[in-house]
């Protein structure tokens, strides 16, 4: 499964189960590729409990855009990656 990886100016990551190209195509920026300079609505996915939340974001404040490859085999299956370390 293919998700997205979106980092902000700020830090924060934001992952969209969705293809990046679709992302950059269809969600962030118009036909001529340019970004929109307006808050866009995405779901974002809880990889560890698979919560979908809603995010509004404005393209212009994006850092980074990323594949994220995800296999998972039932729900208990987290790849590492995305697992808290909570003895940090």
């Amino acid at each position: 499964m293919i998700y997205t990886k979106v980092v902000m100016n700020s830090g924060i990551e934001y992952v969209i189960p969705l293809n990046p190209i679709k992302v950059i195509s269809e969600q962030i920026s118009n036909k001529e590729g340019e970004l929109y300079n307006t808050f866009i609505h995405l779901i974002q996915k809880n990889l560890e409990t698979e919560k979908e939340t809603s995010v509004f974001l404005n393209p212009q404040h994006i850092s980074s855009i990323e594949e994220v490859k995800v296999n998972m085999k039932g729900n208990d299956a987290i790849p590492p990656v995305f697992k808290i370390d909570k003895n940090k």
